[in-house]
């Protein structure tokens, strides 16, 4: 529901007024998902980080033992 200021507006300053008003909501659903990406990013790099420490020497006696 639009106040009643907005009753006044003439046709063209209403479109123009809309249009601001989906350029902004874009605008914040842009920033919504670019800040998930980055958050998935980080979650991910954490996690791969966490996971480094699982010891490399069994991969090692496994090639070892194929040849």
């Amino acid at each position: 529901m639009l106040p009643f200021a907005y009753l006044s507006l003439p046709v063209c300053d209403w479109q123009v007024l809309k249009l601001l008003e989906r350029l902004e909501a874009q605008m914040i659903a842009d920033v919504k998902r670019k800040i998930q990406k980055e958050v998935s990013l980080v979650l991910a790099e954490r996690a791969r980080d966490e996971n480094s420490t699982l010891p490399t020497d069994l991969w090692k006696r496994m090639v070892g033992r194929l040849m």
